[in-house]
């Protein structure tokens, strides 16, 4: 049985529009061992079921091996799901597209292609059937999944209409080269970091992780150079810290403590 209707949280976007291509969903999501489904909403008048959807799955952590998928399913009048792609045995980032109006459908008229209706994210066994919670309805696996949770994600959606070309964004590295990715960023050299002994020291940098040392236990941020926090950690008792899960951009980074010490590092393209 398809039918899904827990529901979880609900989590509100808006799309931003570039000329046809939409950023319909950039969350993370925590798939934990209750009913899971993270759920969204839109009100933008999109009938993205003519269009292609390009995806970025970022598994940022899985306690165990066990094969599993990420399907997405609307409810509104009707129910339709993709299939369940990227399948998955531990952490990565995957990359999948694909156009929604060729989903699978049960009877009902389904009415939310043009408002979005009710949209979830959904983690599968690897046959693509019952969920991976810990629920006892009849589209759960049940308790005995409890030790493959929880499962920790990163989900980045673009619409494109249709006879329009990606503009993929940066940060893409792995993507299919037909989708024209930029090249991946690079560090060239570290700047402006300081001593531990002043509060903080960048020790390297990579597209997806920065390490860093502190002179003892604390907490410590790295910023976008627009001022977006991207993300947060707790150094122990030695310092050492790493900030995993980024998608760093050209430009320069800084990295703040609880004690508003601060350190920079520069991403310059090869």
């Amino acid at each position: 049985m398809r039918s899904r209707n827990v529901l979880v949280g609900v989590l509100m976007c808006v799309a931003w529009a570039m000329a046809g291509q939409y950023l319909m969903f950039d969350q993370d999501i925590t798939w934990e061992g209750g009913t899971g489904a993270a759920y969204q909403q839109f009100s933008a008048p999109l009938n993205w079921s003519q269009g292609m959807m390009y995806r970025r799955y970022e598994i940022k952590s899985k306690p165990t091996s066990l094969k599993m998928g990420i399907e997405q399913c609307v409810w509104s009048g009707g129910e339709t799901c993709s299939d369940c792609e990227p399948f998955f045995t531990d952490t990565g980032t995957y990359y999948t597209v694909d156009n929604p109006g060729g989903w699978w459908k049960q009877a009902g008229a389904l009415s939310g292609w043009n408002v979005h209706g009710n949209r979830a994210f959904i983690i599968a066994d690897g046959g693509c059937g019952n969920w991976i919670a810990t629920c006892t309805n009849p589209w759960c696996h049940g308790p005995e999944v409890a030790g493959d949770l929880p499962v920790a994600t990163h989900i980045s959606e673009y619409y494109v209409d249709p006879g329009t070309d990606f503009e993929c964004p940066a940060g893409w590295d792995g993507a299919p080269e037909s989708w024209n990715c930029p090249a991946t960023a690079v560090i060239a050299r570290l700047e402006g970091q300081r001593a531990p002994e002043e509060g903080i020291l960048v020790e390297s940098v990579s597209p997806h992780r920065l390490d860093v040392r502190l002179a003892g236990p604390g907490k410590v941020s790295v910023y976008s150079p627009n001022g977006d926090r991207l993300a947060t950690a707790i150094a122990g008792v030695s310092g050492r810290v790493s900030l995993d899960g980024l998608s760093i951009a050209p430009g320069v980074l800084l990295v703040k403590t609880e004690g508003n010490h601060t350190g920079a590092v520069r991403v310059l393209m090869p």
